[in-house]
């Protein structure tokens, strides 16, 4: 239930980027289409899918008669985003009082084991 509910959210957001860019793309299609490039990104053939999802959004996109480079140009501003999603997720687990592991525990934990 709770990936239903991520995946519908991600979805629902390349919606409204794909509104506010006025690509003229079916909502219907977007639903289809966005779910397998998702499928097509996560195969292990490229670094983070980067190139097959732009890839995936210029072959079906262009199919109902988007502009390739508007097509592309949606595939980078979503991968921007994501990426601007995952650093900030980041720098949150890397400030976080709570994750932060001192060194010289570690380096304690390494002379316990020999």
């Amino acid at each position: 239930g709770l990936s239903f509910l991520f995946h519908f959210f991600q979805l629902a957001l390349q919606v409204i980027v794909a509104h506010a860019i006025s690509l003229e793309a079916p909502i219907w299609y977007l639903t289809v289409c966005i779910p397998l490039i998702n499928i097509m990104s996560g195969l292990p053939i490229s670094f983070a899918g980067l190139g097959v999802r732009e890839g995936g959004y210029v072959m079906f996109l262009t199919l109902v008669g988007v502009d390739r480079e508007q097509a592309l140009a949606f595939g980078l501003l979503w991968s921007a985003i994501v990426l601007g999603a995952n650093v900030m997720g980041g720098l949150a687990l890397l400030l976080a009082p709570a994750t932060r592991v001192p060194l010289g525990s570690s380096k304690k934990t390494l002379a316990e084991e020999e």
